[in-house]
């Protein structure tokens, strides 16, 4: 209720007559809640007011900003946990049956002390502002077609930044968001596949952006690389919903449309790139980006090539 109502008082008798409760379990919840940190003003006659630069995340904050579109969403946040996607795996798995698995399950961190990205690299996941969010997604089809999530992943992302002024973000193929050349955002998404049947079960889309995090806060080999947005206080909630708006909105897009999407938030188009296959690293210049998601390469021989699954790095 103060979320919904936040920077404008109240009354603990409001409070107390929705929820049915006694004006003295409704001050026992404010003194818990000012205790979790939440910036909660009390004033005689006036109520309770929650501050409208908190900005601790929190599934009712994340609801409140969602409105209608939060219904039929599981949405928990964590203060801390090993990895969003870890935890999200392991719903997954503890489902007796394809019918149990928590699909529309939406999982979000303040901070995460085993963070990973592509091919199991640590992913920096410090508690300093950021955003960490997974979701347990239905497959969409075949294997070509889960290729596409990651995708409409990185739209969704630079669409949420975009409409809270954040700048001007870009896609770096096939799953880092930069922003003024640095990285602001990395993707990870992962099929859980059934052993039987071979097929998809369930899709993991995890999302961490960094928000408000000062330079001096990363690792000193990083600094260079690795950068943040800028959100005003008190708006990650309202972000958090509108990056779970836009991902859940592209999710179910039509794959053209997701790739002519990503295309025109791509900053790859002519650029030089080194290519790491098989051990063996060769330059190329990107022509462009694929109808199925590949990265179109003319390598410095003359030769061309659709790349789905490798490593690259800018030039």
């Amino acid at each position: 209720m103060l979320e919904a109502g936040k920077g404008a008082p109240v009354s603990g008798e409001a409070i107390a007559s929705a929820l049915g409760c006694s004006r003295t379990a409704v001050w026992k919840a404010i003194t818990e809640l000012k205790e979790a940190g939440y910036p909660i003003q009390a004033a005689t006659r006036r109520g309770y007011l929650l501050a409208e630069t908190s900005d601790i995340l929190s599934a009712a904050g994340i609801r409140a900003s969602l409105g209608e579109a939060a219904a039929g969403l599981t949405i928990e946040v964590f203060p801390s946990i090993d990895s969003t996607n870890a935890e999200a795996r392991r719903r997954v798995a503890a489902a007796a049956s394809a019918s149990e698995i928590p699909f529309a399950t939406i999982l979000i961190a303040e901070e995460q002390t085993a963070g990973r990205g592509r091919r199991s690299k640590s992913f920096f996941s410090p508690a300093a502002g950021s955003l960490y969010v997974s979701f347990v997604l239905r497959p969409l089809g075949d294997t070509a077609r889960t290729r596409m999530v990651t995708m409409a992943a990185a739209v969704a992302v630079c669409e949420a930044m975009a409409a809270f002024g954040a700048g001007v973000p870009e896609i770096k193929w096939v799953n880092d968001i930069y922003m003024e050349g640095k990285k602001v955002c990395g993707i990870l998404t992962e099929a859980i596949s059934d052993v039987e049947s071979g097929g998809i079960e369930a899709i993991i889309l995890g999302i961490g952006v960094n928000v408000n995090v000062p330079a001096e806060a990363f690792p000193a080999e990083l600094r260079r690389a690795a950068g943040s947005i800028t959100l005003a206080a008190g708006q990650r909630n309202a972000f958090a919903a509108a990056l779970i708006r836009r991902v859940l909105a592209r999710y179910a897009m039509p794959a053209a449309d997701v790739v002519e999407a990503y295309r025109a938030r791509s900053m790859m188009m002519g650029r030089q790139i080194s290519v790491s296959e098989a051990g063996e690293e060769r330059r190329a210049e990107v022509m462009g980006i694929g109808d199925d998601g590949s990265l179109l390469v003319r390598y410095a021989d003359g030769g061309e090539a659709a790349l789905l699954s490798v490593e690259i790095t800018l030039l």
